[in-house]
């Protein structure tokens, strides 16, 4: 005979893969069309040949095996054909997304370089209330070696030069600040002093270090942009240590001028007045007028191209 006890786990037990199937069904409408945002980007010390240059940002695209029409929707605007692609972090939710992840990150390439940095999901996965599970940790070799395979360099605490156009650009990688695998001394070590310089990283976090080394122009995701932003109250979570004045968008931070992606997708796929984004990042010489800048900086576009 079944207890009392019993038949009320059992009849309770439905309940929360229930929730969890009405959150992803709610997450979908509530996502939103991923949009391209188009934003100049003001560089130090940018040489007339790479003014102009296009950089395909992609940030937190959290794949797992059944994100199939996730990267498709990504996958459209390979027809942008960027000089460069870069990648800032939370790839994969597990290891179940490598796969995924390397094929969007080839058809993804910039037909000059491209360049990845990790987050934190590309390490550990997380649980449906945010927590680590420090015990089902992802094969981040295994991924590293499909995203070279793809084509991909990736940055981990290192730094490496770009050729586009024939003239140089320097680009450094910190491994995920959000967990405090970073270490821009090592990444660092070696750069040129002279010439443009991009810091990758996962997490905004990284400002302080930035502005330390010098370096004056960083992009970044981790924030989701807050992912569901209420009018009045903001962004409920950004994740950051960091206080900035919005979580997302082109901004300026003491000497550094950062841009932070809204990301792609999410461990939950709920959003709220905060649509998921690829950046078109055109590179401007830092000296340009402002007024070009900002009317060049942060334009959304529904469309493809």
């Amino acid at each position: 005979m079944i207890s009392r006890a019993t038949l009320l786990r059992t009849m309770a037990a439905p309940w929360p893969l229930a929730l969890l199937a009405a959150a992803a069904v709610l997450g979908s409408r509530l996502r939103g069309r991923l949009v391209l945002e188009r934003v100049a980007l003001p560089v130090p010390d940018l040489p007339p040949a790479l003014d102009g240059l296009r950089l395909l940002h992609l940030s937190d695209l959290h794949l797992r095996a059944t994100d199939a029409d996730v990267a498709d929707e990504v996958r459209a605007f390979s027809a942008l054909r960027p000089d460069l692609t870069v990648v800032t972090g939370d790839l994969i939710e597990d290891d179940a997304g490598i796969p995924l992840a390397a094929s969007l990150v080839r058809d993804l390439a910039g037909r000059d370089s491209t360049f990845v940095v990790l987050g934190n999901h590309d390490y550990i996965r997380y649980g449906f209330g945010g927590q680590k599970m420090t015990s089902f940790r992802n094969d981040v070799p295994r991924l590293c070696a499909a995203l070279a395979q793809a084509g991909a360099t990736v940055l981990r605490n290192a730094w490496a030069t770009a050729q586009p156009r024939g003239t140089a650009l320097h680009v450094v990688g910190v491994d995920d600040p959000h967990l405090g695998y970073d270490a821009l001394d090592v990444a660092t070590a070696g750069l040129p002093a002279d010439g443009p310089r991009l810091l990758l990283s996962h997490s905004p976090d990284i400002l302080p270090q930035a502005v330390a080394h010098g370096l004056r122009v960083v992009i970044a995701g981790h924030t989701h942009g807050g992912q569901v932003v209420l009018p009045l109250l903001g962004a409920v979570k950004t994740a950051t240590r960091l206080r900035l004045p919005r979580p997302a968008g082109l901004l300026r931070w003491r000497s550094a001028t950062i841009y932070v992606s809204r990301g792609v997708h999410g461990a939950l796929p709920i959003r709220f007045n905060c649509p998921p984004e690829v950046g078109l990042l055109t590179l401007r010489p830092a000296d340009a007028p402002r007024d070009a800048l900002s009317r060049c900086a942060g334009t959304r576009s529904p469309n493809l191209i």
